[in-house]
């Protein structure tokens, strides 16, 4: 536990953002835009990536229609570490293709998942030591470990986790056993999660070995892993693109 395992961590920004239209849009969505300072949301995740775990460290998951904003606001982060989708597969596609190519280049390494690309972390050190304590989590057992927060108002725009009973303490983080997960709730059940001490808000961070997050395929998915493993056997090779074209729209 006192060291730190490899760590490759995945930025998920592929998303249209049309809850904030006109402001964002298919041409300019929201995560590429400087809507709350100088920079945009997007540069300010790559900011916190990059200080907490290396610009080489960094993988990037989104639409071949943002390689543009994509290339101009993270030019540190190495050409082969974007991973440009052929076609918009929403999340299920896109941490697919993502596992697969991390998995393979780094076998060992845990995977750390930052979902969303427009969020807002005031206390970056705090943000940045609570997922290095999740992938240390993550390195050790065969899990997935969700970095989640407590509800500020009783939110029907999110997911809620429900956890179990408090695990241990690991430098200052709690950690819980995983109960259930609810999907956007309605405002009814929202106020009774907000009530309770039980229920944390599902703000998408994560660790996990990715070889486990393919296993998952593999088991609840077998359709969509067969995908997977056509387009995982030409990584790295000059076949890659044309079978990605081929494969990735069928997800």
């Amino acid at each position: 536990m006192s060291d730190k395992p490899i760590i490759k961590v995945l930025i998920m920004c592929g998303g249209k953002g049309t809850r904030m239209w006109p402001i964002s849009n298919m041409a300019h969505p929201k995560q590429f835009e400087s809507i709350l300072g100088k920079k945009s949301m997007f540069r300010e995740t790559v900011d916190r990536a990059i200080k907490g775990f290396g610009a080489k460290n960094i993988y990037i998951a989104t639409s071949l229609l943002y390689q543009e904003h994509i290339l101009k606001q993270a030019s540190e982060i190495p050409p082969g570490n974007f991973i440009f989708e052929p076609a918009m597969r929403d999340n299920l596609g896109a941490l697919g293709l993502a596992s697969a190519i991390i998995y393979k280049r780094h076998p060992e390494a845990v995977m750390v998942i930052l979902w969303g690309a427009d969020h807002v972390v005031q206390k970056t050190e705090v943000f940045i030591s609570a997922l290095t304590e999740a992938a240390k989590l993550a390195s050790v057992n065969d899990v997935i470990v969700h970095v989640d927060t407590q509800a500020s108002y009783p939110t029907v725009h999110n997911g809620w986790i429900e956890i179990d009973g408090k695990v241990k303490t690991v430098n200052g983080f709690d950690v819980f056993a995983f109960k259930r997960f609810v999907e956007k709730p309605d405002i009814k059940r929202a106020e009774q999660f907000y009530a309770s001490s039980n229920y944390l808000i599902h703000v998408g961070y994560m660790a996990t070995k990715p070889g486990l997050f393919l296993k998952f395929y593999e088991d609840y998915a077998p359709k969509t892993y067969a995908i997977i493993s056509r387009i995982a056997s030409v990584i790295d090779t000059p076949k890659y693109k044309q079978v990605l074209a081929l494969e990735y729209p069928k997800f």
